[in-house]
């Protein structure tokens, strides 16, 4: 028994060393819990305070620093001449949210925790580098250089291939320098590269056997789209606007031209795919009321996916291909968002008299379609889609149109005023202005710089209604007047500006003899800016300003 006292009190000993260790790791854990949504106070990020935000805040933040730092060039210089190449087109750029990673969240890393509770970390941007990319600016940017090698290149004109042989020449390192970058980029922003003598790797061989393989199969001849029963048919000389070659390897493959390619299968689509309806409401006079019509859902081309099938498509030589599509939906009536409160309303006058009848007749019906259209809350408007189809037997005629600056006769003309009309109502509702065109010249009984073109079925009139209410539109002509209000509930408060013209530049004089012309005065042509704030609840959530240009008109006298 004597002896047993000092066993019993180491045992205790230890049990309240472990107590001591338990209590200092529950601390530590308990200090590596709290505090875990926000990043430390006092942190920086390339000079830019993120502390006592949360990651997202703060990643917002840093992302707004790195877009001016992207804007600022690189630039090498090589055989007397410096070249700049943009880091954001070059594989060069930032990882915001890497950056951030340890600095929230749960951690057990003392040195993360010690910054949580003592002030936060000074850290620099971290960034990420595409080799391959560099590589490509950095050659491309170095092909200015006075004989530097030369790529050989297959091009599509016209429906025709043209080939173009390599040349060898002295040109820029690209590799060594894109190492050079890819090491001393941010801090470092300019170079000095070397010179060597290069052969580009595209052979006369190989680009003969593209030539006689992938591209002819390409021009073989037209391409149809399909999309169940639906068709529509590309030609060859479509396909040859829209279509271009890139280097790949030793060789080169068949690529879009983007914008060529959206303009070509968005003409396309109107074949291949139903326009949404959306639902309508009665009107009563000018007056919205909630009986409702259906509306009904439509789909639109999906450019992407379509074009990664046309080429796919090509390069098997296969002409038909199935085109990809997404599904548009359309919302209905909710009679609770129904209002009779008038947000907007935009008049906009049109000249009368017989030499005008089928103008005015194609805006009443143009109108008309549009009256009583419900957009609900978060709901897209297309005007192409609600005027469609604009043909003769959907109620329009023939009537003046402007082509190549020069009126003539065209199914649905004057629906231009529509167009303008319901651009100015939503304009001044503060509603959300998605895609729209001027006129190419300037026509006087439109608002200079605010004011919306139409044509089937590249040129559109789209916006979003925003405002988180249904909106209905009113549509009528009123003397001689078009007339749209919107009603809804109103959030918005909208100021704007037009500023002068500039740029102003003189017309020239068109003889024409050709049957069926028209005579029109001259206009000089111009630039003007237009701007426009949106305020909800006094907060600016919309601030914008838009340049148009128009083009001179000359003056045609006709003398057929």
């Amino acid at each position: 028994m004597s002896e047993a006292a000092p066993e019993s009190r180491r045992g205790w000993g230890l049990i309240a060393g472990i107590g001591v260790v338990g209590v200092a790791l529950a601390t530590y854990g308990g200090v590596a819990l709290t505090g875990t949504d926000k990043v430390p106070g006092g942190t920086t990020v390339d000079g830019v305070i993120v502390g006592g935000q949360s990651k997202t805040a703060a990643q917002k933040r840093v992302e707004g620093h790195i877009a001016a730092l992207q804007t600022k060039p690189v630039t090498f210089t090589a055989s007397g001449k410096t070249m700049s190449i943009s880091p954001a087109a070059s594989g060069l750029s930032y990882d915001a949210s890497g950056t951030l990673d340890g600095l929230t969240g749960f951690t057990l890393n003392p040195v993360s925790i010690k910054d949580r509770y003592t002030g936060g970390p000074s850290r620099e941007l971290k960034t990420k580098v595409d080799e391959k990319k560099l590589v490509e600016a950095i050659t491309a940017a170095g092909s200015a250089i006075k004989g530097a090698p030369t790529p050989g290149t297959v091009k599509f004109i016209g429906g025709a291939i043209k080939t173009t042989y390599s040349k060898p020449g002295r040109g820029v390192d690209a590799k060594s320098l894109a190492d050079k970058i890819a090491a001393n980029w941010p801090e470092q922003q300019s170079y000095q590269a070397s010179m060597s003598d290069q052969t580009p790797p595209l052979t006369d061989e190989a680009i003969d056997a593209f030539a006689a393989g992938p591209a002819k199969k390409a021009m073989s001849g037209p391409v149809t789209l399909v999309n169940g029963d639906k068709k529509a048919t590309l030609s060859v000389l479509q396909l040859s606007d829209a279509l271009k070659t890139v280097p790949d390897g030793n060789t080169l493959k068949i690529a879009v031209i983007p914008e060529a390619m959206t303009k070509l299968l968005a003409s396309a689509g109107s074949s291949l795919v139903q326009a949404v309806k959306l639902p309508k409401v009665a009107m009563n006079g000018i007056v919205p009321t909630t009986k409702a019509t259906s509306g009904a859902s439509g789909s639109k081309v999906d450019t992407a996916k379509t074009a990664a099938a046309l080429i796919a498509g090509l390069n098997a030589g296969k002409r038909t291909i199935t085109a990809a599509t997404t599904t548009l939906k359309v919302s209905s009536v909710d009679p609770a968002q129904v209002s009779t409160t008038m947000i907007s309303e935009f008049k906009s006058r049109y000249p009368l008299g017989a030499s005008n009848a089928a103008r005015t007749k194609n805006i009443k019906v143009g109108l008309s379609k549009l009256n009583g259209t419900y957009v609900a809350p978060g709901q897209q408007f297309s005007l192409l889609a609600a005027l469609s189809p604009i043909v003769k037997s959907n109620g329009y005629v023939d009537a003046p149109v402007l082509q190549d600056g020069i009126d003539v006769l065209g199914t649905g003309g004057g629906l231009s005023q529509v167009s303008t009309t319901i651009y100015n109502a939503t304009f001044f509702a503060g509603l959300q202005e998605d895609e729209h065109k001027a006129h190419s010249f300037w026509i006087a009984r439109y608002p200079m710089g605010r004011e919306a073109t139409l044509s089937v079925p590249t040129i559109d009139n789209k916006w979003t209604n925003d405002s988180g209410h249904g909106v209905v539109i009113s549509a009528r002509t009123e003397s001689n007047y078009s007339v749209i209000r919107l009603y809804g509930t109103k959030v918005f408060s909208v100021t704007s500006n037009t500023g002068p013209k500039f740029a102003i530049r003189s017309p020239g004089l068109q003889r024409i003899s050709t049957k069926g012309c028209i005579p029109q005065p001259a206009m000089n042509g111009f630039k003007v800016t237009v701007t426009r704030q949106v305020k909800r609840g006094g907060q600016v959530v919309k601030d914008e300003s838009l340049t148009t240009t128009y083009n001179p008109a000359d003056r045609v006298i006709c003398t057929g």
